[in-house]
């Protein structure tokens, strides 16, 4: 279903959304994560520590870069990136893709993809909030706190 509002096509299917073609990075994280164990078989496996060099190299950015500047309002909106950085560290683990997914996070160091992206989000408003009467950011800030209300 979509509509028309205020010049705006708004539509209830996923693949005419606004934020569509940045779900998108969901799949190519995949290519890349999966092309980094493509010659496990041919020469030895590697270790946790390089696969999560790797894992910081290359998947993070995809990861990262599909989410927008907003707390996802729904599960749907993180799942398939969410998914992509359980894969690939289950994979460096070499741990069963039904295993529990704290202890991917406990046993890596690394933070859960969610969590990144609420920290960003909160840099986000810090740096709108710190910012001063005349601009755009801090226009847009207060907006959003008066619809709040």
């Amino acid at each position: 279903m979509s509509t028309t509002y205020v010049g705006s096509l708004v539509s209830s299917d996923p693949r005419r959304s606004l934020f569509h073609r940045h779900y998108e990075e969901a799949k190519k994280a995949r290519k890349v994560g999966l092309s980094c164990f493509f010659l496990e078989p041919y020469i030895d496996q590697l270790s946790h520590s390089h696969a999560i060099k790797l894992y910081k190299a290359v998947v993070v950015p995809h990861l990262i870069s599909a989410y927008k500047v907003a707390i996802p309002s729904t599960v749907a909106e993180h799942t398939l990136l969410q998914d992509e950085q359980h894969r690939f560290i289950r994979h460096a683990l070499q741990v069963h893709s039904n295993s529990l997914t704290f202890p991917l996070f406990t046993e890596t160091g690394l933070q859960p993809i969610l969590l990144w992206h609420l920290l960003m989000c909160l840099c986000y408003i810090l740096y709108a909030v710190e910012q001063e009467d005349p601009h755009f950011v801090w226009a847009a800030l207060l907006d959003s706190m008066q619809l709040a209300d």
